[in-house]
């Protein structure tokens, strides 16, 4: 008896030992930056007062033991699995390409600067053209611009700018009543329009089924603009859209200066002309809209 029990005792210390080298072996793994303290802790361990061998233990103890033990602290670093503490935390995170280089430190692109990257400075990322930048980050914009988004600068035109207005360098307008089925024009006139405000124009026919017109828009340009930053490649100022709008106007039945609206039309002109390849000087327009079916009576607009 004496003999199993020497053995089982075996068995045990050869337990305790492994569970022992499995304990310390991961904690001596933890590198970098961290810290190593020791804690007291407390256990309950148990032993056999009563052995019978044929039953084993019949009668077990209990009592709590203190031991010591190491924990590590590792604030403002972390690792990536392999126990080695050299990857920096930042709290808040480092915005705009921000790199977190130590605990709550932030290096900053040329694109952004402050405490944690959130702040965008001038650049390619946020510009400021036409326009002028102060202290790396605060844009003012050229006379008669305003700030359209962090993403297109200065690219706004303000609508108190005169200077920055097209005007209508040429319109013709010409109303026709074609004959459908061989386009045989039955009747005619051209409006040479010159002030596009008011044009009083008398005509004895009255239905109309063709609408036609030719439209050039004229821009002066802008002088004085500030040079191009570096991250600007290049610009364009002119025109970017065309539209014509077309309305027929009737005068009441029952008379009176107010006018009812009978039809409305808006024409927007095509030929590569958009916001990302402007008419820098001119820009001409032709619509033909052979559906625009009008009867005209007398005192109608």
């Amino acid at each position: 008896m004496l003999n199993a029990l020497t053995v089982m005792v075996r068995y045990i210390a050869y337990f305790t030992l492994l569970l022992a080298c499995l304990f310390v072996l991961p904690t001596d793994a933890w590198r970098g930056n961290y810290e190593r303290y020791v804690v007291q802790r407390q256990r309950l361990r148990s032993y056999c007062v009563c052995w019978y061998w044929w039953w084993g233990c019949s009668y077990w103890r209990s009592y709590w033991e203190t031991y010591y033990d190491y924990e590590y602290s590792r604030v403002g670093w972390t690792h990536n699995g392999d126990l080695n503490c050299i990857i920096p935390i930042c709290s808040p995170y480092c915005a705009n390409g921000g790199t977190c280089v130590n605990p709550n430190t932030c290096t900053c692109p040329s694109t952004s600067s402050g405490p944690y990257c959130r702040t965008l400075t001038c650049s390619y990322r946020q510009p400021c053209y036409p326009g002028e930048c102060g202290d790396g980050s605060t844009c003012k914009c050229s006379l008669g611009f305003s700030l359209n988004s962090t993403a297109n600068g200065c690219t706004n035109f303000l609508t108190t700018e005169e200077r920055l207005r097209p005007h209508i360098g040429e319109s013709n307008v010409t109303i026709k009543n074609v004959r459908r089925f061989d386009k045989r024009i039955n009747f005619m006139f051209v409006l040479e329009v010159q002030d596009v405000n008011s044009s009083l124009v008398w005509s004895n026919q009255q239905r109309f089924n063709n609408l036609k017109f030719e439209m050039k828009a004229l821009f002066d340009g802008i002088d004085n603009l500030p040079n191009r930053p570096v991250y600007v490649y290049d610009s364009k100022i002119g025109i970017v859209q065309n539209i014509i709008t077309a309305n027929v106007s009737k005068i009441p039945r029952n008379g009176g200066p107010v006018r009812d609206y009978g039809s409305f039309k808006e024409y927007a002109c095509q030929g590569g002309v958009t916001r990302d390849s402007p008419q820098e000087e001119s820009a001409t327009c032709v619509i033909d809209d052979d559906q625009f079916l009008t009867l005209i009576e007398h005192g109608d607009w």
